[in-house]
């Protein structure tokens, strides 16, 4: 199957926020980056599906600032693909 995606992804693990839709925050952990968005390992969120909109942000970096992201992809061991938003 041939991969579609428009950026190269890199192996990352990056600690981060996660802001639902719904106002939960989650601390979460990246599997992947790209210019275009994220893997997120994420099995504890709460019920999303995709299309819904959050926000990241990295731990650890001061004055980070958040990113808005769309939920692209959910799977069944709690992954979350995201997409950053861009205006």
């Amino acid at each position: 199957m041939k991969d579609k995606r428009c950026s190269i992804r890199v192996n990352h693990r990056a600690s981060i926020n996660i802001t639902f839709a719904s106002g939960e925050t989650i601390k979460a952990s990246t599997q992947d980056i790209s210019d275009g968005g994220l893997l997120i390992d994420c099995p504890a969120h709460p019920p999303v599906k995709e299309g819904d909109l959050a926000e990241v942000v990295v731990l650890g970096i001061q004055d980070a600032i958040p990113r808005p992201v769309e939920i692209m992809r959910i799977d069944y061991k709690g992954s979350i693909a995201v997409q950053f938003i861009t205006s």
